[in-house]
């Protein structure tokens, strides 16, 4: 879990994305990782100023293979509210 549920009349204030990248180089180290969803969350919610949650979330994760390891990028959407 992310954050809370929001409250159920919540106000609903538009529709957001934020991505976020992390990498694990040579299939041991990871550089941001562990904080990829967190990180993709947040930029989402900044994305709508005001905003304290993100309802109808959906999470889509793409890994790009490189020579000395993956690339991973996350992209959160959904509902943002407040």
């Amino acid at each position: 879990m992310i954050v809370a549920k929001p409250y159920v009349n919540a106000q609903k204030i538009g529709r957001v994305e934020g991505t976020a990248i992390g990498s694990i180089f040579q299939a041991f180290i990871p550089i941001g990782e562990n904080s990829r969803t967190r990180r993709a969350y947040n930029n989402a919610l900044a994305k709508a100023p005001g905003a304290t949650a993100l309802t109808d979330v959906t999470l889509q994760e793409d890994w790009y293979w490189y020579y000395l390891g993956t690339l991973r990028v996350i992209t959160i959407s959904g509902e943002a509210v407040k």
